[in-house]
């Protein structure tokens, strides 16, 4: 017992802050002029209101204090149009956020601690990479465990040349190409698309 109490304690702390995509869709636009959009609509769930990882119970009043502090936290970015607990540890949101990568480097959502889509331009190489949802290996069992998964899609559009991706389908779009990636469960292979 005293060992289960001390693995979730390690679990929830490594898990504490992490925001788990749910069901989902994801779109980013992003030229080769640096021009990109993020956008996501879907079900987020934070790890700190999941019971399974959870050292004891929480009280309805706890859940929705916690609750209540995470759809501030996230609405402090103003990415975001809609953040709704929707109870059982889950947000409903919308996100939608533009900018110039070659101007801010990198840009996250949810944030740098909580990836969930990334981007980031390295000056030196001229490389933006893009990367998706994942879940570290060692804790994708007690998420399943816990009733929680990953399922959605997420396209990116660009005319940019693109070096190397794992899309699980590519289309013509307009003013581009379409990259396209079926999230099926949490084992799903990380996206990657890297444009040079």
């Amino acid at each position: 017992m005293h060992f289960r109490i001390l693995a979730a304690s390690a679990l929830l702390l490594a898990l504490g802050s992490c925001y788990i995509p749910m069901r989902f869709e994801a779109e980013i636009a992003i030229s080769r002029s640096g021009e990109f959009s993020l956008s996501y609509t879907g079900i987020l769930a934070h790890a700190g209101l999941i019971p399974a990882f959870q050292t004891r119970p929480l009280s309805q009043q706890e859940i929705d204090r916690r609750a209540r502090d995470i759809e501030a936290d996230l609405r402090r970015d103003s990415g975001f149009s809609q953040v709704e607990f929707v109870g059982n540890a889950q947000f409903r949101v919308d996100f939608f956020k533009t900018g110039n990568i070659f101007v801010t480097s990198s840009v996250s959502f949810v944030r740098s601690d909580s990836k969930i889509l990334s981007i980031n331009y390295v000056a030196e190489t001229g490389e933006i990479t893009v990367r998706g949802p994942s879940v570290p290996q060692s804790q994708k069992q007690a998420v399943l465990a816990a009733g929680f998964n990953t399922i959605g899609e997420i396209r990116i559009i660009t005319d940019a040349r693109v070096i190397d991706h794992n899309a699980t389908g590519v289309v013509p779009a307009e003013g581009g190409t379409e990259y396209v990636w079926i999230i099926r469960d949490i084992n799903t292979p990380t996206l990657l698309l890297i444009i040079g």
